[in-house]
C-alpha cells in the first residue's frame, strides 16, 4: 500500500493534457519514460502509477501505455502486458527511421529473421548498401597497392590515354 503522502508527491509531478494523458513533468530517462523516486530507489513512474492508484502488478507482466505516449503515468491508461503482447501491440509503423536515419515506407521495410530466430523490421536501403560494401571489399583491388586481394578475382592493369581527335577515352589493355 502506497502511503498517501508518496500519492500527494507524485501528483504534484504531473500536468494534465488535453487528450487524458498525465504528463511527467519531473525526470525522465533517456529513452522518455518518466522516473520517480521512492522508497530509497529510482522507479518507472508507469509503475508507481499503476501500483499506487489501481492495485499490484502481475509477475511476469509489463506496464503499456495504450495511449503511447511514454511520459504518460494516467493509471486509465496503463495496463499489464506479457512481453510478447506488448510487441504484438505495437503499431508497425511505430518508428519512422531506422537506426541509420533511412525513412521507414512499405517499399523500404521488410520483414527479416534474425540470428535468434526471431523476426524482425530491417531496412532494405541498409540491406542493399550492406551488400555492396561486402562485394566491394570482396572483390576490389587493396588501395594501397592496387595489387588484387588474395584468392579473389584476378584484375588486369587497365592504361587509359585520351584520343587527339575528339577527346574520346580509349582504353588500351595490358597483358
Amino acid at each position: 500500500m502506497i502511503p498517501e503522502l508518496d500519492r500527494q508527491r507524485f501528483l504534484s509531478k504531473i500536468e494534465v493534457s488535453s487528450d487524458g494523458c498525465w504528463r511527467w513533468l519531473a525526470r525522465k530517462d533517456k529513452d522518455g519514460y518518466a522516473i520517480f523516486w521512492y522508497n530509497r530507489k529510482n522507479w518507472v513512474a508507469s509503475r508507481f502509477s499503476y501500483l499506487a492508484f489501481v492495485g499490484e502488478i502481475p509477475d511476469g507482466t509489463q506496464i503499456d501505455h495504450e495511449c503511447r505516449t511514454r511520459d504518460c503515468v494516467n493509471p486509465e491508461h496503463l495496463r499489464p502486458l506479457t512481453s510478447q503482447q506488448n510487441n504484438d501491440s505495437k503499431p508497425k509503423f511505430m518508428k519512422l527511421f531506422c537506426s541509420r536515419g533511412h525513412r521507414y515506407s512499405p517499399e523500404t521495410l521488410f520483414l527479416q529473421k534474425g540470428k535468434n530466430g526471431r523476426i524482425n523490421y530491417a531496412c532494405r536501403v541498409c540491406q542493399a548498401l550492406r551488400g555492396r560494401k561486402y562485394w566491394r571489399e570482396k572483390y576490389s583491388p587493396n588501395p594501397e597497392t592496387l595489387e588484387p586481394r588474395p584468392y579473389r578475382h584476378k584484375w588486369r592493369k587497365v592504361e587509359t590515354k585520351v584520343g587527339l581527335n575528339l577527346g574520346e577515352m580509349s582504353e588500351i589493355r595490358l597483358g
